[in-house]
């Protein structure tokens, strides 16, 4: 609360952050902390309208994608997106794993419903993080090969090591 008034206080008046502040520390007795700080940056945009753009380019000027290579072959990803940016990739993901969570599932038991068929054991086991993941990955592959917007990057090239025994088995 007082982080996100404070950077309002240039442009507020004393009387306007006084309000708010009670507002929010009111709020705050009865609510979880994710929300607290979701209101207080509403409270401060509304407050300092002006400084809302500023506030967004050094957000957009700190965005950025490392690489690492681990020692034991993992690669890291870290990845810092300005609001605007993680809300593209947020609904991309969270659209494809929650299509993934709604999928029907079966469990495999003698005849369940009586139809005489074999079902299907559908649960493979993956973590939250994994589907966000391969859901992840799954847009990746569709822009590689996407024909629409910068077209397809049919120079990508893979690399697979192995020996030849591996290749031939």
């Amino acid at each position: 609360i007082t982080a996100n008034l404070e950077q309002a206080a240039p442009r507020a008046t004393t009387e306007d952050l006084d309000a708010a502040e009670k507002e929010l520390v009111e709020f705050a007795v009865t609510n979880p902390v994710d929300s607290v700080r979701k209101l207080s940056i509403r409270y401060r945009d509304a407050l300092d309208v002006d400084g809302v753009e500023p506030r967004e380019e050094v957000l957009v000027s700190r965005r950025g994608l490392k690489r690492m290579v681990l020692p034991n072959g993992m690669k890291r990803y870290v990845l810092d997106a300005d609001p605007v940016s993680a809300a593209y990739l947020d609904t991309a993901i969270d659209g494809m794993t929650s299509a993934e969570l709604r999928k029907p599932r079966f469990e495999a038991k003698d005849d369940p419903d009586g139809c005489g068929d074999n079902h299907e054991i559908i649960g493979d086991g993956r973590t939250m993080p994994q589907l966000n993941f391969d859901a992840f990955i799954d847009i990746v592959r569709h822009a590689l090969s996407c024909t629409e917007g910068i077209g397809a990057l049919d120079h990508t090239t893979i690399i697979v090591r192995m020996t030849l025994e591996s290749l031939q088995t």
